[in-house]
Formats: structure tokens, sequence, C-alpha cells
């Protein structure tokens, strides 16, 4: 046994180490960063205030001002409107380094509280198994993100979709804790909490909203249904949720920012573009890192699952739920016509693939457990070489299609389990190396969108890694260090500025190389209370 837990133990450490060396570099790159062009047009009110005052009292009434102006000007998210006003350079440019810092930290953090309440709340595994399923999870959320820039190294979109996700899954976490929660005083602060947690969401982007609503209504019919304690508990919240939204949708800015974009589409044709893209998606995210990731955590997971209360009776039933729970979230953007949205979007789409197949593959285990144990259906061979490894030892090849011999047919019962410890253990080694495996190879074959070469150097980490490294990290902070000082010297009031060319992969870049060039420029004046601003080359 204790050759066993050492093992576990030893793959928990692995995994966690895993994702710690994953991670280090994007931490890292952080210190390089500035801030990008919408960085600026959320927090123009908030920058002032604090170059007027110096008083946080004052800019978080320039936050409340501005989150008011955005609602009657461009959309009625408030709780994404309000926190991107507290972008970290409005306190001074050097501290944009922050964003990554609190964007990947609380991203993790509420990753790992949610598998806690999940892995180890409702299915039972210990600390080992759930440490090695957040490391090796983990590493396959954050290295394999569908545009890294936009999920931690850009505040505004940063906060407007990973950070709201993040909220969201933490409160999915408090839900189930909740649920399993004993005691009054308890019991009220965690509602308290929740409620407070509710109204933040309810203001996120629309795509965070409706999965968080219709999770909402799934988890409190259930609670109905089966006639839960706390069943009105969940409905009050859900409610609260489903006001929050509506205050939302009929903010007077959402039609102004509809007639930016391309045209919208019926709300019929918008479930139906929904649960097409929805499945491509799926069909899309597959890889073998996740996959390697299923590997390693259904055997760590197989002896809680054995002794866990859970019937796991429905797993067609669970799995086409949480097809179309995946599929509705593509509906906003669809519904505006934006598609299925940009990097920031597919990015919280990528996130609840990632955690739903997880959990979708453990309830499954679980529903295979259940039926052999009430012989229901024949051991599955991944079953036998767990649960029956040590009678198997004993046959030779010549008899691998005979029946298993009853257990009064082994005449050495010291010598079959020796022989079945071995096997345990050769057994425990070939799933590690094939995870491993899997793993590695699909690191090397890793090859995203738009990228001109296949490995690890196009993961997160990778990237940020080689953008250090190279030095092209350090040369693209030097210029905008010289650029900011001179839109911080109060003596300039006209400033000519150079577009700076390579920036890391992982940044969002100069945005004054994209387009809307006319509105970063205005933006630089009014943010730096400059006279004018122009680009360097081109006429004033």
């Amino acid at each position: 046994m204790k050759r066993l837990s050492f093992s576990r133990r030893a793959v928990a450490w692995l995994c966690a180490l895993l994702l710690l060396v994953s991670v280090l570099p994007l931490y890292a790159l952080a210190l390089y960063n500035h801030a990008f062009y919408d960085d600026f047009g959320f927090s123009l009110l908030t920058h002032d205030a604090w170059q007027q005052t110096g008083s946080l009292a004052a800019v978080v009434e320039a936050a409340v001002r501005n989150t008011i102006g955005i609602r009657q000007t461009w959309e009625g998210t408030y709780t994404t409107s309000f926190l991107s006003t507290f972008q970290p350079s409005i306190f001074g440019d050097g501290l944009y380094w922050i964003t990554t810092f609190f964007l990947l930290t609380v991203f993790l953090l509420a990753v790992g509280y949610f598998l806690r309440q999940t892995l180890r709340g409702i299915y039972g595994m210990d600390r080992s198994a759930l440490v090695a399923s957040f490391g090796i999870l983990g590493f396959v959320l954050v290295q394999f993100v569908p545009d890294a820039a936009e999920a931690f190294f850009w505040f505004n979109g940063g906060v407007a979709y990973t950070l709201l996700w993040s909220v969201m899954l933490f409160e999915a976490g408090v839900w189930l804790h909740f649920e399993r929660t004993t005691g009054k005083a308890r019991t009220i602060l965690l509602y308290l909490f929740l409620l407070v947690l509710t109204v933040l969401v309810g203001g996120a982007k629309y795509t965070t909203t409706l999965f968080a609503a219709l999770l909402a209504i799934v988890f409190t019919g259930w609670a109905f249904l089966h006639q839960r304690p706390k069943k009105w508990a969940y409905l009050s919240l859900t409610l609260v949720l489903l006001l929050c939204f509506t205050f939302s949708m009929s903010a007077a800015g959402n039609s102004v920012r509809a007639q930016t974009l391309s045209g919208g589409m019926s709300v019929t044709k918008a479930v139906l573009e929904a649960l097409y893209f929805g499945l491509a998606l799926i069909g899309n995210s597959f890889s073998l890192p996740l996959l390697a990731a299923m590997i390693l955590i259904v055997p760590l997971s197989i002896p809680a699952l054995k002794v866990s209360g859970l019937r796991f009776g429905h797993p067609v039933l669970v799995t086409l739920l949480c097809a179309c729970l995946f599929c509705a979230q593509l509906a906003p953007t669809l519904y505006t016509g934006n598609y299925l949205g940009d990097g920031r979007v597919l990015n919280t789409y990528y996130y609840t693939f990632v955690l739903m197949v997880a959990q979708l593959v453990l309830y499954w285990a679980g529903w295979f457990i259940r039926r052999n144990e009430h012989g229901l259906a024949p051991l599955s061979t991944f079953e036998l070489l767990f649960m029956t490894a040590p009678l198997r030892e004993t046959l030779s090849p010549m008899d691998a299609d005979a029946p298993l011999p009853a257990p009064t047919q082994v005449e050495n019962p010291e010598a079959r389990k020796i022989a079945g410890q071995k096997f345990e253990t050769r057994l425990k080694a070939a799933t590690l190396a094939l995870a491993a495996g899997m793993l590695l190879l699909g690191c090397m074959a890793y090859h995203p969108d738009r990228s001109q070469s296949y490995g690890p150097q196009n993961m997160a980490g990778g990237s940020a890694f080689r953008s250090i490294i190279s030095g092209e990290a350090a040369q693209y902070d030097k210029a905008m260090d010289a650029r900011d000082e001179a839109m911080n010297n109060p003596i300039l009031t006209d400033v000519v500025l150079t577009p700076v060319e390579g920036a890391p992969a992982s940044f969002m870049g100069d945005a004054l190389i994209g387009d809307n060039l006319d509105y970063v420029i205005s933006l630089y004046a009014d943010y730096y209370n400059k006279a004018t601003v122009s680009i360097a080359g081109t006429e004033k």
C-alpha cells in the first residue's frame, strides 16, 4: 500500500511540476508587456481621475460614471465595463505586467477550486488524484488556448472573457459547495456570497452569462426533481441571474454597437447555427494532449468511482445535455452577426470544452463500473486490466481466450498475490508511458492557426520562452518604454510616434500597426492629454 500511495503522489507531483514549469514563462514575459488601445479607451476617465487626484475613491467614482456612459453608448455588460476601467497602467505605465499575473492566477485558482468541488467533493477522489488532474488539465487549458494574447496578456479583452468566465466557473464550484454545506450560519454566508457572484456574472459578456443561466436552470430543475432541501435558494439565485441578464441586454448601447457589426440574424437561425458550429468546434477541439490527460485521470479516479454513492445512471442523456449547453454559448455572437467571435471568445469555448470532457469521461467511467458491479455487461479489456490484473497474470498466452479460473483453482495464493503486484506495477508504468508519450507527441505536433511551424514553440509557454531568450521581448519593451516616456513628458504637447514592429506572439502588439489608426491616435491624445499625436512618415 505504501508503494501504491507513493506512486500516486509521484504522479501528482509530476503533473503539478509540469503545470508550474509551463506557466513560469508566461509570468516572466508579462514583465515586458504594455497596454493595448482598448485599454486606453475604457480607462480614460479613471486615468484622468488618478492623475488629477491620486485618490482611489475618485477612481472608483470615475469607473461608475464610465460604466453608465458605456451602457448608453456601447453595451450593457456592466461588470466587464466597470472592471475594464481599472487596467493597471492607469496607475503607471510600468505596472501593466499585473495584467497577466491577475488574469492567469485567477483563472488557475478558479479551475482548481472547481475541480476540487467536483473531483473530490462529488466523486470522492483523493488529494493525489486531484492534484494530478489539476496539473494535467491546467497544462492543457493554458498551453493550447486558442489565443494566449487575448486570454492572459490583454487586460480589456482578458477581463471581459477569461476573467468573467473564471468567475462563472468559481460560482459553479460554490453552488456545489453550497449544496453540501450544513449549518445555518455557514449556509447563509455562502448564499450571500453566491448572490454577489451571481450579480457579477449577470453583467458578463452574453456568451458567458447565457451559459451560466442555462447551467443554473438545469441545476435548479434537478434540485426540484429530486426535492433537494435548498431548491428554493437555487431558484432565487437563478431568477436573480436572469434579471441581471435582462438588465444587461436592455441597455440602449447594445443597438448602437449592433450597427457597427455586419448584421445579425433571426433567433431561430442563430440557434440552428449554434448547434452546427458548436458540434464542429467539439470535433475540432479534440487533441492528443487532451486524450493523454483523460488516459491519466481515469485510472486515478477508479478507486473513488467504485466506492462513490453516485449511480451514474444516464450517461447518454448527460452527454447530450452537455453538448447542447456547449453549443448554446455560441448563439449570442452568431445572433449579432459576429460569427464565432474573436480569439478571446474562442478561448472561453475551449475552457468549457476541456472541463466538460473531463467531467463526461469520469461519468462514463462510473457508468461502466456500475454496470459491471450489477452484472449488466461483460468487463471491458480496460477494466479487466485494472480490476482483475492479478488473475490474468496467472494465464499463459495460449489461454488468453479461456475462461478465467475460479479463485479456488489457484493453488498458491501468495504467488498469485506477488504476480498480481508485479503486473499492477507494469500496468501503471505502461499507462504513464502512454499518457506521457501522447502528451509529448501532441506538443511536438502542435500547429495553431496562422503558424508556420509545428512544435512546442507554438504553445503559450513555449512561445513566451522563445520571445524572452531571443531578446524579442526586451527589444519590444525598450521601444514601448521610449514611447511611454515621450507620452508622459508634460513638455511635449505634439508627439510623433513610430510604430513598433516585432512584438512577441503572445502580446497584442502595437495598435499603430493595426486597423482603426485614427481612433488609436485620438485615444493616445486624450489619454495622455496631448494637443496632437501623429505617425512618423505621414502627413499631419
